[in-house]
């Protein structure tokens, strides 16, 4: 597995790695908002110091050159907009991502997955990339779809999302093949 680049720059969006000057605009845009966190395993951020706590353990993370996780900052016009992550064993890697609610449905999300999916794509050491959703997040579900993700299963009782409910909950299994895949960030017609 490669450390992917440090910043992925895209049309309308630059991922790049998170710095302690983030922690007020992220906790604002992304980190403090309910409908964010309602699919996540975390809760809503209280402060923005619970946000900079946060990425001050992701930054020892990536400066550490953790070979199993990387995450970058979402960034739209150089303000933190969202966040993205990495997670290997061995050929494979999952996908994570959130963006904060004024920035949905314009395929921000979609073009980040796209820039990962391409940075991914010249690593053949992996061999599988997948992310999963709650059963109920159509809109995770719907970018995935949209990123050329497939749908491969339901997992039963497979993660748990306190903002919902204490128990476990089903996700939906997506995965993508690399081959496959158009490394360019595609945006529909209209979006800038």
């Amino acid at each position: 597995m490669t450390r992917l680049p440090e910043t992925l720059t895209g049309t309308r969006i630059e991922l790049r790695l998170p710095r302690p000057e983030d922690a007020e605009q992220l906790f604002a845009a992304v980190c403090s908002h309910a409908a964010v966190a309602r699919y996540l395993t975390w809760h809503p951020h209280e402060s923005a110091d619970q946000t900079r706590g946060v990425l001050e353990q992701i930054i020892r993370a990536n400066d550490a050159q953790h070979p199993e996780e990387q995450t970058w900052i979402i960034h739209l016009e150089g303000e933190p907009a969202g966040m993205f992550s990495c997670w290997w064993e061995g050929g494979e890697v999952e996908l994570g991502f959130c963006l904060g609610p004024a920035h949905w449905r314009r395929g921000y999300m979609r073009e980040a997955l796209g820039l990962v999916l391409g940075a991914l794509a010249q690593d053949t050491a992996v061999t599988r990339v997948w992310a999963s959703t709650d059963v109920d997040n159509t809109g995770s579900a719907a970018t995935l779809r949209g990123a050329g993700f497939e749908l491969k299963a339901e997992l039963p009782a497979h993660a748990v999302h306190p903002n919902i409910e204490a128990g476990p909950r089903d996700s939906l299994l997506f995965e993508v093949d690399l081959t496959e895949h158009d490394p360019r960030p595609r945006v529909l017609s209209g979006q800038r």
